[in-house]
């Protein structure tokens, strides 16, 4: 059935609905998250920012060492499915990163905003990147329904441990607990390109905000002008970043993670400083 469903898919594909899919399929990549949730840091909300941070990074790693331990192989490798944008489809199949990712973000935002429009806009959203990985021929059927689930089942757990870790009271032995142990735990057991980076991001992430927290605490409201200009400067430094230590460095795993780390760190505490240096924040 599901082999059927994707081939039927593949009939109706055009160019057109290539580029269209293509499009909606990076709405739940690694890039969209950066660019969505280092706003809501920087200009809405960072404690928000941060939280969506760690969220997106477990949600990640759980659907790693899921793939991990299903190990199913994606429609990629059948002869007579055509799959497109294969670049964004690593690895094992089962559960889609992107539906899960989706699903994690949207269905959190919507649970915190509280908002008729956010929550019409995320569930299209979910629904859409489950879809054009379909359509794309990258996730069997039941790939896209595991994620959809797992990524709102993740939701619920995240929530509850949220309040239990808001109860704690933080001094420097707790703080290097959560910022260092806790996100490279998972490096014991599962260590893949993805995961690497993901650890990177949120272990300087968790060390940024609690450095800035205490000796910097900036402020995320501003004049609108000064937002924009907020903005462009810390992501443009933030893919700066990316981009320069990718070309600099080897392409190894140990040089992803520090590329990652220091991305998490510009953007909860060196970008910060900046802003409040140049009275942006």
């Amino acid at each position: 059935m599901q082999f059927y469903i994707l081939m039927f898919l593949q009939r109706i594909a055009n160019p057109t609905l290539d580029k269209l899919f293509i499009f909606i399929t990076n709405l739940g990549s690694e890039t969209f998250y950066i660019l969505v949730i280092s706003y809501i840091f920087w200009c809405i909300d960072k404690r928000l920012g941060l939280k969506m941070f760690i969220l997106i990074t477990l949600s990640a790693q759980i659907n790693m060492l899921l793939k991990g331990f299903f190990q199913v192989k994606r429609p990629i490798y059948y002869d007579k499915i055509n799959s497109l944008y294969i670049e964004s489809a690593p690895g094992y199949s089962f559960p889609s990163g992107h539906t899960q990712g989706s699903a994690t973000f949207w269905y959190y935002s919507m649970n915190k905003i509280k908002n008729g429009i956010v929550k019409v806009l995320g569930w299209f959203v979910i629904i859409l990147v489950a879809f054009s990985r379909l359509y794309l021929r990258v996730h069997w059927p039941i790939d896209a329904i595991g994620g959809f689930v797992i990524g709102i089942a993740f939701v619920y757990v995240f929530e509850n441990l949220e309040q239990r870790i808001a109860a704690i009271k933080f001094n420097y032995i707790t703080t290097f607990i959560i910022a260092l142990v806790l996100p490279n735990t998972i490096l014991m057991f599962l260590v893949t390109e993805t995961v690497v980076k993901f650890t990177g991001l949120i272990t300087g992430a968790l060390l940024g905000y609690f450095i800035e927290n205490k000796f910097i605490d900036f402020k995320e409201k501003n004049q609108f002008f000064n937002q924009i200009i907020k903005y462009i400067i810390g992501i443009c430094v933030l893919f700066a970043v990316k981009e320069i230590v990718k070309i600099v460095f080897p392409q190894i795993l140990a040089f992803h993670y520090i590329r990652y780390l220091l991305v998490g760190i510009w953007t909860t505490l060196l970008a910060p400083y900046i802003f409040v240096k140049l009275n942006l924040a």
